[in-house]
């Protein structure tokens, strides 16, 4: 099949007690085939008071670089191998989802960044490919929420300039003042402003 994902392993959770508003980090990781290699990545849900999640995630081998949500899939490996990446990035949040059926949950679409190896030095370039306003994550992920999860669950709130996206739980009671919370959340932690 075309977009079916791969098999998940959940890693565990980290505790946080830095007296902000993370609470908790779920880590899964997976890996994709790309002809005789494996890539690995890394997948993790960051819980925030109000019972907020977001998700983000990486290729491992950049889990040290400040800027590894930036970096994502070879766009050169082919549709089946993108499909396969975002499908199970969609299959985890949908497992977070059912463990956590009154949560609300967010996406935040990084620029995409290339890496440039310079010939005679060590390290790297690095080359933006495009700006903030909708990036191509902030796409997917609305695709991905529009098509797959529906908004029957959620109340869709985005921000395109920003390319972030809230799914507002309508399980919430109060769902303005709810709604207010999460955005002050995401404008202390993200600089996501207007949603």
């Amino acid at each position: 099949m075309l977009d079916s994902g791969v098999k998940f392993t959940a890693l565990g959770t980290d505790g946080i007690d830095c007296g902000g508003d993370l609470e908790l980090k779920y880590h899964f990781t997976f890996k994709v085939k790309y002809k005789d290699t494996f890539e690995k990545y890394t997948v993790d849900f960051l819980k925030y008071k109000n019972n907020i999640f977001v998700g983000k995630y990486y290729p491992t081998r950049y889990s040290l670089d400040k800027d590894r949500f930036a970096f994502v899939f070879d766009d050169s490996r082919g549709v089946i191998y993108t499909a396969k990446v975002l499908r199970t990035v969609q299959n985890i949040f949908l497992h977070m989802h059912k463990k956590h059926p009154n949560a609300s949950f967010a996406f935040i679409g990084e620029p995409k960044k290339v890496k440039i190896a310079p010939k005679k030095s060590k390290g790297y370039i690095i080359s933006r490919e495009e700006g903030q306003e909708r990036t191509k994550r902030f796409e997917l992920y609305r695709k991905i929420c529009l098509r797959d999860i529906g908004i029957e669950s959620f109340t869709l709130l985005e921000n395109t300039k920003k390319s972030a996206i809230i799914l507002v739980n309508n399980e919430v009671k109060d769902i303005s003042n709810y709604k207010a919370n999460i955005i002050d959340m995401m404008e202390r932690n993200y600089n996501i402003l207007e949603l």
